[in-house]
């Protein structure tokens, strides 16, 4: 893309930096043969604002949250009620003009955007051939036709176009560098084809459920197909049941009969079951009393016992009491004689603590006295350090000194040999004015270069001293660690002592008390003793009591049998009748025989209909066996189906080719980048792009870092600890790179870059290197023009050709 005319009205950067509504650039009126192009004048007369309008997008990057038309308005910069922009613009041989206008009153915002193709001196609205698209007016319209040409706008601002404040890319996350790189490596077209397999996968994934639910029916139904012993089985029973029956009924006659018998011997024996009535009476009332009597006599034992049990509870409690106490005086005991026992150990920590503190006292006087040279040793290294960067400095300075003497002085041997020397023309010769002049700069510049010499001589005697004395009192600063650690083994040990002389007090207690404890414990012993004997005897009177109670009971219980035996000799010499009990048995059974009839005839429809049932699904199974077979084969012929989509949608999306070609890119555009900073800065600077970092737990995820080694200071870190003008030209660099690796690889070829005041933090010297690292990037990516905005005098005056906004 290279600009061509611009034409801004209406805009708020040109209104209040220039006083003007509208203003127009003519980019072709540049000389050709200019590959560097800055756009000059002072701080506010639009320089900006003319700048994010020399390309196609509908959107000022530098104004944006992001360099997406969705993201920006351009009504926030227009004066007035209307504004306009039209830029004329080549790209790949063919001219374009893109028209923007913006109109807008107190309800409403209306915006117009056309794209035309300009041939033969003749404007016609853009159409895309392969779509039918036709530049019609429309934002969104518009926005496709660039991005059909251009590519999208990320791509663009990110490699081709660096804005005022834009995002570095040390600032995107992994997503956001994937995403751009996707987008710069024309990945849409894959990711495209991608998302088609994918599609193709989710509508043959119902279809596959579909058949799956077809499968499991199919084999419940298949799996009842072996039924042929059921049936048998249920046969046979059938047959049991015909048996069954027959059986029933014998015992159903067999029943009747012993109702019919026990009727008849009921109504003819009323008076015997009157007697034995009255004599199982007697038997009922002599059960009562013996037991009322026999609660009794349990209730007596019981209060019997009650106060002896007492008695002997209370004699175990003081068993236990005595038992505690003898516990307790002999743990007691046993902790202090352990404390007693410790008394040799404190005296000896009482001589040891005398020894270790004199041993304390000459270790601290040994960390003093080497203190002030380790207080000096931070000093001295950043001393070194300042002295080896000033050498550095001192070194280039008089390595371009040496040029420009070796320069000035082949210029001024011209003098010599030019042919116009000596007639009249040397006053008009532009090449003897120059070697005039680089001959009265030599004695300068000679003078320039002794100084150098002889500061760089004396920097180095100095960094010499330096580093001897630093050597010196590293040593005393080994010293001093050695017997700081000394220092601290011996704090541990007098620590330990004085925790042993802490018990001196516990010990003498232990001692003085472990008499009185010895007696508590005889006494304790005699207690105990004295329990237990009456706890034996309360025991030995308890059981003897039982022993009585005992017998009392089998007494009273042998009279109570001997009446119930007497009774009962009388209840079985009667003679035997058929009672209401035998006559409601009788009936019971017959019942119960007419009962199981009902059931068996049941049973017979049941297992007749089980029959027929058990058949039915034999006759289905074989059925489902068939259509089994069948839907298992279109769920083979769907899953792989689905196996071939679902492996083309992963290769065609973003962890298969895409990443892969991502993957690629970084090493190329880190390849690109160390070229660009060793054409600039001699290779002192070297990045390495980390797309895969490791987490605590040992897994691999996407990430992005920009890894920098300094070979001269020898340290390596991530571009975000650098200092800012560091950052500054590294990530430009970087961005360079990117561009670079676009022109080799992308579709899209571009011929210009733009750059705004992106060299703010730039020393003067990495500012003159900054240009070198533009003309690098111009002659590596066969671009044809950069332009930029600088503040810096001494840029401007590198610049091949200067546009001045401020006369326009």
């Amino acid at each position: 893309m290279r600009p061509l005319k611009l034409k801004l009205t209406g805009f708020a950067g040109i209104a209040s930096g220039r006083g003007k509504a509208e203003i127009e650039i003519d980019f072709t009126g540049v000389t050709p043969e200019a590959q560097i192009v800055a756009l000059s004048g002072p701080n506010g007369t639009g320089k900006t604002t003319i700048m994010d309008n020399m390309h196609p997008y509908r959107v000022m990057p530098s104004r944006a949250a992001s360099p997406t038309p969705g993201s920006f308005s351009y009504y926030e910069h227009i004066v007035g009620s209307e504004g306009a922009k039209e830029l004329d613009w080549e790209h790949e041989g063919t001219q374009y003009r893109s028209v923007l206008k913006f109109r807008s009153t107190a309800k409403t915002r209306k915006q117009e955007c056309y794209l035309f193709v300009l041939a033969n001196g003749q404007a016609t609205a853009w159409s895309d051939k392969a779509s039918g698209m036709l530049s019609d007016g429309k934002a969104d319209t518009y926005d496709k036709a660039i991005e059909t040409i251009l590519g999208k706008p990320e791509v663009f601002f990110t490699a081709q176009f660096s804005a005022q404040g834009k995002q570095p890319i040390g600032k995107m996350t992994a997503g956001e560098v994937k995403t751009l790189l996707g987008q710069m490596l024309g990945m849409e077209k894959i990711s495209t084809l991608g998302a088609k397999a994918q599609a193709v996968v989710k509508e043959l994934k119902p279809h596959l459920n579909a058949a799956h639910d077809t499968i499991a029916k199919l084999q419940a139904q298949a799996g009842n197909e072996d039924v042929a012993q059921l049936v048998q089985d249920l046969e046979q029973k059938s047959l049991d049941n015909k048996e069954q029956q027959k059986a029933l009924a014998a015992q159903r006659d067999q029943a009747l009969g012993a109702l019919s018998v026990a009727k008849r011997e009921f109504e003819q024996q009323e008076q015997s079951r009157m007697v034995r009535e009255s004599v199982l009476k007697q038997v009922r009332d002599a059960q009562g009393i013996h037991s009322g009597k026999r609660r009794q006599i349990q209730e007596r034992h019981a209060d019997q016992g009650v106060t002896l049990v007492e008695q002997i509870q209370e004699a175990a409690r003081s068993v236990q009491g005595a038992q505690r106490k003898i516990n307790e005086t002999t743990e007691r005991i046993t902790s202090q004689e352990a404390l007693a026992a410790k008394s040799g150990l404190i005296e000896s920590a009482d001589v040891q603590l005398r020894e270790l503190m004199l041993k304390r006292k000459t270790a601290q006087e040994q960390v003093a006295e080497r203190q002030p040279a380790v207080a000096k040793l931070d000093a001295i290294r950043t001393a070194i350090n300042e002295l080896q960067q000033h050498l550095s400095g001192v070194k280039t300075s008089g390595e371009h000194i040496a040029k420009a003497l070796e320069v000035a002085q082949s210029t001024s041997k011209l003098l010599g040999e030019v042919p116009c020397h000596g007639t009249d023309m040397a006053g008009r010769c532009k090449l003897l004015a120059q070697a005039n002049a680089a001959s009265r700069e030599v004695p300068a510049i000679e003078a320039k270069l002794v100084v150098a010499r002889k500061s760089f001589k004396d920097g180095r005697a100095n960094l010499s001293a330096k580093q001897t004395e630093l050597g010196d009192l590293m040593q005393k600063d080994e010293e001093a660690k050695r017997f700081t650690a000394e220092l601290l083994v011996l704090e541990q040990s007098i620590g330990q002592c004085h925790s042993r002389l802490a018990e001196r007090s516990y010990v003498e207690a232990a001692i003085k008390e472990l008499p009185t404890l010895r007696e508590q414990l005889a006494v304790a012993l005699e207690e105990l003793a004295r329990s237990k004997e009456n706890e034996t005897r309360l025991q030995a009177s308890f059981s003897g009591m039982q022993v009585q109670q005992r017998q009392e009971l089998q007494q009273f219980d042998g009279e109570c049998a001997g009446e119930l035996k007497r009774l009962n000799d009388q209840l079985n010499s009667l003679p035997a009748v058929v009672g209401e009990t035998d006559l409601a048995a009788a009936k019971a059974a017959l019942e119960h025989v007419d009962r199981l009839v009902v059931q068996a005839k049941d049973d017979e429809a049941r297992l007749a209909q089980a029959i027929r049932e058990a058949l039915s699904k034999s006759e289905r199974a074989v059925q489902a066996k068939n259509d089994l077979h069948i839907a298992r084969e279109r769920v083979n012929a769907l899953s792989e189906e689905m196996a071939q989509w679902t492996l083309l949608a992963k290769a065609l999306g973003t962890d298969g080719i895409i990443a892969m070609q991502i993957d690629d890119a970084g090493p190329a555009i880190s390849l690109i980048a160390n070229q660009l900073l060793d054409d600039c800065y001699g290779g002192r600077f070297q990045l390495t792009l980390v797309t895969q970092a490791q987490t605590a737990t040992g897994i691999q995820k996407e990430s992005f870092l920009i890894q920098v080694e300094d070979t001269q200071r020898g340290e390596s870190k991530l571009l975000d600890s650098m200092s800012g003008g560091e950052k500054v030209w590294i990530n430009e660099c970087l961005v360079r790179a990117i561009a670079l690796h676009m022109a080799q690889t992308a579709d899209t070829k571009f011929e210009t870059l733009f750059s705004d005041e992106s060299d703010g933090a730039l020393d003067p010297e990495r500012k003159r290197q900054y240009m070198v690292m533009k003309r690098s990037v111009l002659e590596r990516g066969g671009y044809s023009r950069e332009y930029l905005i600088t503040q810096t005098p001494e840029l401007l005056n590198l610049c091949d050709a200067v546009i001045d906004i401020g006369s326009i």
